[in-house]
């Protein structure tokens, strides 16, 4: 629930949601065939994985949320590493082929959005960020 605040006569609303570090990904199986993949994204604060998102083994589009604010110190500068694994190869004439978007906000801010496809059998993709909390 949100509380309000007042600063410099505006009256503010503050809630726990405007400080929240939030991880989206949008999973997506595009070829005729459909596999479990565990992991498709893993995210690592200071080498230490927090959170390993598996997609279903079940062919469409899955959205994925995940709240990463506890594992952010406050005022720290923590290296943030997002991987994301695809595929995209072909079993008796089928095809596995998988896609991702990855976003990391932190409130309304986006701090991060990329777009990924595969054009060789397996591809993992690496971003590190580096993060200066501002709470």
């Amino acid at each position: 629930m949100a509380e309000i605040q007042e600063k410099h006569g505006l009256q503010v609303s503050v809630g726990p949601e405007a400080a929240a570090y939030v991880l989206e990904v949008t999973y997506e199986s595009t070829g005729e065939l459909s596999a479990k993949i565990d992991p498709a994204v893993t995210v690592s604060v200071e080498g230490k994985i927090v959170a390993s998102l598996v997609f279903p083994d079940q062919p469409g589009s899955f959205r994925f949320t995940e709240d990463l604010t506890a594992h952010i110190p406050v005022g720290g500068a923590p290296v943030v590493e997002i991987k994301t694994y695809l595929y995209n190869f072909a079993i008796n004439g089928a095809r596995v082929r998988t896609e991702a978007e990855v976003k990391l906000r932190f409130g309304r801010r986006q701090l991060m959005s990329a777009k990924y496809t595969c054009r060789v059998p397996r591809r993992t993709v690496t971003d590190e960020l580096l993060i200066e909390d501002p709470r």
